[in-house]
């Protein structure tokens, strides 16, 4: 077991009081809650003697440790637990402002902001004065939702996120402090320059942007043209009815210049459509436009998608097929497509007077997408017999090409996408590495989505025998085994429509002939390995149970969510198994997870975590 320094000066005071009760749910709090409930009371500035704190309170509170989920765990005036998004602890005491989201009995929630006005009086963003703290780089940072942690130094949000899945895995994961630190490496950064990723993970310069090839962008309300107009942008955090334009002066740092290119041309086509094209109002059903989404593909053109209430008619005239056109029109959009998306409100009011708020309620409105209308630049169609041109995302990675519908999930950050791929591909190689046998050796991709895993980790180790993927998105699957044919697998990798949160047989599998049991030399072949990739949920318990059963070697699971992999992790670990007598399925330890930070400036981290069978 290999022993790993952790940078967070935090870290052993909270070790101390990790499972400490405070109050609030351990889910949400973890073990961070424990150590902010036990320090000083002088620690926190108390800003008012009323001990009930009305929604939107504007307080100043300091940090004291950070919780699995990203939240900053801060302590109100009477002693409650604060969980705030965006703030992070800091050994120099600096104090943040905190905006009051949500008061429960027990727990608040908040988020951080920037500046208050205090009279004519302009107070400084809070935090700036730290080591830890930096100058946002981008000019809405202060009231976008695209960002939590820019004013963060990336070391710093390294260090945090690695913290997180700490805290996940030694509660949710039952490791306790001591065996989760040393188990979890340290977080694979992004940095500016291609060689900054060096084995000691060591930066000199660094602020990542334009690093995501997927952003979806909201319509809002906008009379500062003409009464009824829209406009395009981002959400504040916490808010479901407010937009805030990012177009200028640079658009959104988070993506490319062409697709800033294409958003600027959507908020000047908007403009001119004045109330025409009103945004989508979710609290009433009224109005037409929902959303814009830009999908980037690996040689720099942009696929453009708007979700709207308006029938397929209007494409074919008026404002909206203006703005289509004029959005085709910008250098590098390869296609522009409306969708159709179903006129249900799902929002509504909650609480009353100053508490109120707008929550969601209900099903988003479903896209129609039989009733899509696709616009392709002309010369795109002149690019040789045989060709493919429609709306698909097109991406290199790992030495394949893909190619996903806008119904399929891809990774949103590439370059990282690939550190996860070959960190999967480094844990399976070993286990194939002795020479093919009569027994085959099969690999079993689930949640496979279009079948990057499996097909890379088939193209870069040759002595699989076969890959078998399965999926719930249908679409997907169509993608997978088209991207199988499309690089040349297609003899290895086959990919499945699967519900994988229901039990039930897994297709392409022959239960009696694989290692079902502990005697595996008579198995005609042999379910070396799994990989999984679930949604932020997780893994059902009878998912999990039918793993086991199979007897892989090594499971390696990745995942957009500490809290859920580590509780998954338990299970594997047989913490959840009856007691009472020897269960028939084996156990699984930890051998190591690698935090990846596919969403720098946000609060997310992404794993890949290795399990090994217990023999």
């Amino acid at each position: 077991m290999r022993s790993v320094v952790t940078t967070d000066p935090f870290f052993s005071f909270r070790r101390a009081l990790l499972f400490s009760n405070v109050g609030v749910h351990p889910r949400k709090v973890s073990a961070a809650a424990a150590a902010a409930n036990s320090s000083s009371k002088s620690s926190t500035a108390k800003t008012t003697t009323n001990s009930s704190y009305d929604v939107d309170s504007i307080l100043e509170l300091q940090c004291h440790a950070i919780a699995s989920d990203g939240s900053g765990v801060c302590k109100l005036p009477d002693e409650r637990i604060c969980l705030v998004a965006g703030a992070t602890p800091d050994r120099e005491g600096v104090k943040v402002l905190v905006r009051i989201t949500q008061v429960k009995k027990t727990v608040a929630f908040g988020v951080k902001v920037f500046a208050k006005t205090k009279g004519e009086e302009e107070v400084s963003p809070a935090g700036v004065s730290s080591t830890h703290y930096q100058q946002p780089f981008c000019a809405h940072f202060y009231t976008c939702g695209g960002c939590s942690w820019q004013d963060v130094k990336y070391e710093r949000q390294l260090d945090l996120k690695r913290t997180m899945v700490v805290e996940a895995f030694a509660k949710n994961g039952k490791l306790g402090v001591d065996a989760a630190d040393a188990l979890i490496e340290k977080t694979v950064g992004l940095w500016a320059n291609d060689d900054k990723n060096g084995d000691d993970n060591t930066k000199t310069d660094a602020t990542p942007t334009k690093f995501r090839n997927k952003m979806t962008f909201a319509f809002g309300v906008d009379n500062g043209v003409e009464k009824g107009g829209a406009k395009i942008g981002l959400r504040p955090p916490k808010s479901h009815d407010v937009v805030v334009d990012v177009t200028s002066p640079s658009g959104c740092l988070l993506q490319s210049d062409s697709a800033n290119e294409a958003l600027k041309a959507i908020s000047k086509s908007l403009r001119k459509a004045g109330k025409s094209l009103p945004s989508f109002d979710r609290k009433t059903g009224n109005g037409t436009l929902r959303s814009a989404t830009f999908r980037e593909n690996s040689n720099g053109k942009i696929d453009v998608e708007i979700e709207s209430t308006s029938r397929e008619s209007a494409v074919k005239t008026g404002p909206l097929k203006e703005l289509m056109t004029e959005t085709l029109a910008v250098a590098n959009v390869k296609s522009v497509t409306h969708v159709q998306i179903d006129r249900v409100a799902n929002l509504k009011q909650a609480g009353r007077g100053r508490k109120q708020s707008n929550v969601k309620s209900g099903k988003r409105p479903e896209s129609n997408r039989k009733a899509k209308t696709t616009m392709i630049d002309d010369e795109e169609e002149d690019v040789g017999a045989g060709s493919i041109v429609d709306d698909a995302w097109e991406v290199s990675l790992g030495g394949l090409n893909f190619r996903a519908r806008p119904e399929s999930f891809f990774q949103t950050n590439t370059t990282q996408a690939e550190v996860l791929v070959n960190a999967a591909v480094e844990a399976l190689r070993p286990l194939f590495e002795e020479k093919p046998t009569k027994q085959k050796k099969i690999v079993l991709d689930l949640f496979s989505g279009v079948g990057v895993f499996g097909l890379t980790v088939a193209h870069k180790i040759p002595n699989i025998s076969k890959v078998i993927g399965y999926e719930i998105v249908k679409e997907a699957v169509l993608d997978a085994n088209e991207n199988a044919i499309m690089n040349n697998l297609s003899n290895t990798c086959e990919f499945y429509v699967r519900d994988l949160t229901k039990p039930g047989p897994l297709e392409g599998i022959d239960v009696d002939d694989t290692n079902n049991s502990n005697d595996e030399g008579d198995a005609d072949c042999i379910v070396e390995a799994v990989i999984l990739d679930p949604a932020r949920p997780g893994c059902s318990k009878d998912i999990l149970s039918e793993i086991r059963k199979l007897r892989p070697k090594r499971i390696v699971y990745v995942s957009c969510n500490p809290d859920t992999q580590a509780r998954d992790a338990s299970i594997l670990f047989g913490n959840e198994d009856e007691t009472g007598g020897p269960s028939s399925l084996p156990t699984y330890s930890l051998a190591s997870v690698k935090p990846c930070d596919m969403f720098p400036h946000a609060l997310h981290v992404e794993t890949v975590a290795v399990f090994d069978r217990v023999d």
